[in-house]
């Protein structure tokens, strides 16, 4: 059991250089933060490197990579959080927004800060988890240390120093001006990483070799597109045959748009003389390869970031059975872990502040498989373990008004138990 829940905002004030105001009346710390969310993107770089820095990482969220990280953070934003409430027999009761008591938790994050909705706050924050493997939450407090509003730091600025004692600082760099953060006024989210103790590992690190051959090849497409010739056909004559004039040339070319460019002329009969061939332009067989490598690294792409290519926007050989399994597939592996990270880190690091017994949990994604569902609900009615108005609510239907659907059954009569036959008849 936790603290009485005003005891919990009783705590000692946070360091109070953060509350000094700036000309546009946000605290000190929270204009640089506004300033970031305010900005624009300004880091680019024609490969990525493995020396993990955040400006590059955040650079990439494009082609494939955009897609993906899309994905999982539409996916993340789009799910309902609630909040509940430990009461004294155990239960857990439901929170609603409020201007006193535990309903100041759901206050909060019904609108993190004046910039940001909650859509928005956890969509950027995932993007950088997908991105940089890690997100920083700053919790800005009020006079008596109390939580009143969230902002999203961006990695790319910030830095993490160690201490002697293993307790670390967040150093927060915009140009000049540099912020340093004790570690409880940051909630710090990240994949781990086997080899940093404080910074994270995200997919788009893990999937730098698949990344940078995409890369390359939209790069070499970009510069065959714009530097290179490719024919839709060649015309060409007998080797014996001498050299045509330029105006012999010009003039060829000139009959044969006038009469086979356009819509209208597609398919027209062509007639040639003189030994004249014509032969259709093709691929060759390193540009079919090039082809095929720019697949197989996006598919590696979306593997590493457990995205079906289906969600990530394919839809190549995708019936609708086959999507409900990637749904689902996606929904499970991907999206749900995701959310418990989610859910650890806001009652760990920011619910706990206010009081022990308040719990952030969002709702399940994990689609249902309705006639599984009823088969269970059928074969649980029978085995006497849950009642027909138990069994209806569950598939979605509604109850029976008659008291005797909100009795458990006994199998082999099909009666209410605890009634005598012919009772229930």
């Amino acid at each position: 059991m936790g603290r009485p829940l005003t005891a919990r905002w009783q705590r000692r004030p946070r360091v109070t250089r953060a509350l000094v105001k700036s000309s546009t009346g946000e605290t000190a710390v929270a204009d640089q933060l506004v300033q970031t969310l305010k900005g624009k993107r300004s880091f680019s770089g024609p490969r990525l490197s493995e020396n993990q820095d955040p400006a590059e990482q955040v650079a990439f969220y494009k082609h494939w990579i955009y897609a993906a990280v899309n994905a999982r953070a539409k996916a993340v934003a789009q799910t309902p959080l609630r909040f509940f409430v430990e009461k004294s027999d155990g239960s857990m009761e439901g929170i609603r927004a409020s201007n006193t008591g535990p309903g100041l938790v759901v206050k909060l994050f019904k609108k993190p800060n004046p910039h940001q909705t909650l859509w928005q706050f956890l969509y950027i924050n995932q993007v950088f988890a997908d991105l940089t493997g890690d997100y920083y939450i700053y919790k800005e407090p009020n006079t008596l240390g109390r939580t009143i509003r969230l902002w999203t730091a961006y990695p790319q600025f910030m830095k993490i120093r160690s201490s002697g004692n293993g307790v670390p600082s967040y150093v927060y760099t915009r140009g000049s001006k540099e912020v340093t953060f004790d570690a409880d006024e940051i909630a710090h989210g990240l994949y781990p990483d086997p080899q940093s103790e404080w910074y994270g590992l995200s997919p788009l690190q893990a999937a730098t070799q698949a990344v940078n051959v995409h890369e390359a090849i939209f790069e070499s497409q970009q510069q065959a597109f714009e530097q290179g010739i490719e024919p839709s056909a060649v015309l060409s004559g007998p080797a014996d045959a001498d050299a045509m004039e330029p105006d012999q040339i010009d003039h060829i070319e000139e009959s044969l748009y006038k009469k086979h460019k356009g819509k209208n002329r597609h398919g027209k009969v062509l007639i040639l003389e003189g030994g004249l061939k014509l032969t259709p332009y093709s691929m060759s067989p390193r540009e079919m390869n090039w082809l095929q490598s720019a697949n197989l690294s996006r598919d590696q792409i979306l593997g590493i970031y457990s995205t079906p290519a289906a969600i990530a926007g394919l839809s190549k050989d995708v019936n609708r059975s086959s999507a409900e399994a990637m749904e689902f597939i996606f929904a499970k592996w991907t999206v749900s872990p995701i959310l418990r990270q989610w859910e650890d880190l806001i009652n760990m690091r920011i619910v706990a502040d206010f009081d022990e017994r308040i719990i952030a949990r969002f709702d399940s994604v994990i689609p249902q498989d309705k006639d599984a569902e009823s088969a269970r609900a059928e074969r649980e009615v029978k085995g006497s373990i849950i009642t027909p108005n138990e069994a209806r609510r569950r598939v979605g239907a509604d109850r029976f008004a008659d008291d005797n659907a909100d009795l458990l059954w006994a199998d082999a009569n099909r009666v209410p138990l605890g009634t005598e036959r012919g009772e229930g008849e």
